[in-house]
């Protein structure tokens, strides 16, 4: 009886291969971002206006925060809303239902129509 011996090529690699490619495709999938969100293009003021403030929030999205679902921390990652508005915007949310349109945001204390305007460039409902 003839011993056969396994040598290095006799061990596959590709079980190994699978589950590293699995394991980055897994680990990819919170930065996922499909095709369905709204993306727009910022104008040059808006680009000024973002350049100033991703100094101070540099975890800025460049997509429009929907104001209809938007945590705490989206919500403040918008030029113009701090923590305290925020909670305020989630608050009214939660006690009215969704903004059925950007005046509705009027009704939230701490927002007039300047902010309204501002906040118009980054959000959506």
């Amino acid at each position: 009886m003839q011993k056969t011996r396994q040598t290095k090529d006799s061990y596959p690699l590709k079980p190994y291969i699978i589950a590293i490619v699995l394991g980055f495709f897994i680990l990819s999938l919170p930065f996922y971002q499909p095709d369905s969100v709204d993306h727009f293009e910022l104008s040059e003021e808006n680009k000024q206006e973002l350049a100033k403030v991703s100094k101070q929030r540099p975890f800025l999205l460049f997509q429009a925060i929907p104001l209809n679902n938007a945590n705490h921390q989206q919500l403040i990652s918008v030029p113009g809303i701090g923590p305290t508005l925020a909670k305020r915007i989630i608050t009214y949310r939660n006690q009215h239902g969704p903004f059925d349109s950007f005046d509705a945001l009027l009704q939230v204390n701490g927002i007039g129509p300047q902010k309204l305007e501002r906040l118009k460039k980054f959000c959506r409902l």
